[in-house]
C-alpha cells in the first residue's frame, strides 16, 4: 500500500517514545530566560518594568552576567511601543553605569509592531535577520513593551485573541530560535490583567512588586516550565545623570538598576493580617482595662458595658481571647478581672 506524501510532514514535528529526552534546555539568561520560548513580566504601573527589561537586554547585548547569572551574548530587538526616545536614554545610562558598550546589538523599534498582523510579523522577522547579518550575532531576545500596545485591536480579556497573540510569539520564537518576552500590566486586584491563557500558554512568567525601600522592587518567578522556580529577587535602582542638560541648566537623568543590589529574598511591603471580630473585641476590652488602671481588680460586667455584643456567644469568645493577654487574669466564674501593668 502506498501513501501520498503530505505537505504536513515538513511542518509537523514527530518523535517516537522517549526520543529526544536528552535535549537539555538552553538559557539566554541562566535559570530565568530560556533560549527559545515565550514568557512575560507583569506588574502595576510605575514598577520599573521597562528599566529592568532594558538592563537585561544590555547584559545580553554585551554578554555580561545578570543577577550573577550567565547570559548568552547576542542581539536584542526591543519593541518600545510606549517609550519612544526615552528608551535610548535608559540604555545610555545602563552603559555609563556599568561601563559597557551595547554597540549595535540592541535594535530599538519605536513603533508598536504586532506579531498577529501578517505584514508586521514578516517585517519583524526580516528585520531580525537583517540585524543578525549586520552585527554578526544571533537574535537572543525579542521584547514587546507593552502587550496592550503591540496587540493593537485585540482584547486582552479574550481567550481567543490572546491565544492567537501568544501563538504568533511562539512562531516568531521558533523561526528565529530566540526568546520572546512581552511586558504586561495588572488588574485592580493586582493580578495579571486579562485572559487566563497567558500563564497556561507561556514558558516562564515573572511578577514585579514594589519593595519596602524607595526605588526598589522584588521580582518573583511565578512559572518556569521544566525547571525549579528561583527565590524572589530584590532589586534596587538609582538615579543617574546623563551628560545632557535642559534649557534651565538642570541635568537630564534616568533610573538604572544597581547590579550590586541583587539579593535573593522578599523585601516586599507586607500587609498586616486582618484581625477577626473576636480579636478586635478583645483588643477593645483590653484597651478599656488598661485605661482603668488603677484599680487593678475590675468587675467584668462593668468592663463590657457598651461593648455592643450581639450575643452571649460573641461575648464569651471575646473574653476567651481577652484572657490570653499576658497582663490579664480572669476569675474562674468570669466575674472579675485582675489587670497588671505591662512590662517592656
Amino acid at each position: 500500500m502506498s501513501y501520498e506524501k503530505s505537505k504536513l510532514n515538513e511542518l509537523i514535528k514527530c518523535s517516537y517514545g522517549s526520543e529526544g529526552y536528552n535535549v537539555v534546555p538552553d538559557w539566554t539568561v541562566q535559570h530565568y530566560i530560556r533560549s527559545q520560548g515565550v514568557g512575560y513580566v507583569f506588574a502595576p504601573p510605575d514598577t520599573y518594568k521597562t528599566f529592568l527589561m532594558i538592563d537585561i537586554a544590555a547584559c545580553i547585548a554585551t554578554g555580561e552576567k545578570w543577577a550573577g547569572k550567565a547570559t548568552k551574548k547576542g542581539n536584542v530587538l526591543y519593541i518600545s511601543a510606549e517609550g519612544g526616545n526615552e528608551i535610548s536614554k535608559r540604555v545610555k545610562v545602563v552603559e555609563d553605569s556599568n561601563k559597557i558598550d551595547t554597540e549595535s546589538n540592541i535594535l530599538i523599534i519605536k513603533e508598536p509592531i504586532s506579531p498577529v498582523v501578517k505584514e508586521e510579523f514578516n517585517w519583524l522577522l526580516n528585520k531580525a535577520i537583517e540585524h543578525e547579518e549586520f552585527t554578526g550575532f544571533k537574535t537572543e531576545l525579542i521584547v514587546f513593551d507593552t502587550l496592550s500596545q503591540c496587540a493593537k485591536n485585540l482584547d486582552d480579556n479574550s481567550s481567543k485573541d490572546m491565544a492567537e497573540f501568544i501563538r504568533c510569539c511562539i512562531k516568531l520564537s521558533i523561526k528565529l530560535q530566540t526568546a520572546v518576552i512581552f511586558v504586561h500590566h495588572t488588574n485592580k486586584s493586582g493580578k495579571s490583567r486579562g485572559s487566563s491563557v497567558f500563564e497556561g500558554n507561556t514558558d516562564f512568567v515573572f511578577e514585579m512588586k514594589k519593595a519596602k525601600e524607595n526605588l526598589a522592587v522584588t521580582l518573583y518567578v511565578k512559572k518556569q516550565k521544566d525547571y525549579k522556580k528561583l527565590p524572589p529577587l530584590y532589586v534596587k535602582l538609582a538615579s543617574q545623570d546623563l551628560d545632557l542638560f535642559y534649557n534651565d541648566g538642570e541635568a537630564v537623568s534616568s533610573l538604572v538598576v544597581s547590579h550590586k543590589s541583587f539579593i535573593a529574598g522578599d523585601n516586599q511591603v507586607k500587609a498586616k493580617p486582618k484581625k477577626s471580630q473576636k480579636e478586635l473585641s478583645a483588643q477593645k476590652l483590653h484597651d478599656r482595662a488598661i485605661a482603668k488602671i488603677p484599680p487593678f481588680t475590675l468587675v467584668v460586667d462593668d468592663l463590657v458595658d457598651d461593648s455592643d455584643f450581639d450575643s452571649r456567644m460573641q461575648k464569651k469568645r471575646a473574653l476567651e481571647v481577652f484572657s490570653k493577654y499576658p497582663n490579664i487574669i480572669l476569675s474562674e466564674d468570669l466575674s472579675h478581672v485582675t489587670v497588671t501593668p505591662l512590662t517592656s
